[in-house]
């Protein structure tokens, strides 16, 4: 199987892939609210979606922002010891994991959970 039809069969992942074979392993932390907010200053952020059953999504980093603000913001899981979906939107929620490349890229992780 080609990383194309690769699929995310449990969260959380050990490594993140796209189209080329693994990108990274280095997982940072489950970053704040605020943390976020300020990796997003950079422009060298990339959201990356695990939703279980799915293809890892890779949010074009032209939409960064108004994904962030419209999507992620508002349904973000702040706590992974205590995660809570009755209290977000459509009781589901993204947890936000910072990842690293060897090439200094940014990933924040946004694993679904519904």
């Amino acid at each position: 199987m080609n990383n194309n039809e690769k699929i995310v069969r449990e969260v959380p992942l050990q490594a993140i892939w796209n189209e080329n074979g693994y990108v990274t392993n280095n997982k940072i932390s489950y970053p704040t609210l605020p943390e976020i907010k300020q990796l997003l200053k950079s422009d060298k952020i990339q959201f990356v979606v695990a939703n279980v059953g799915d293809r890892l999504q890779w949010i074009p980093k032209s939409d960064t922002y108004t994904f962030w603000k419209n999507k992620v913001q508002i349904n973000l899981i702040e706590n992974p010891e205590h995660i809570i979906l009755d209290l977000l939107p459509n009781e589901f929620g993204y947890l936000a994991s910072h990842w690293k490349t060897d090439g200094g890229l940014d990933i924040i992780l946004l694993e679904m959970y519904h």
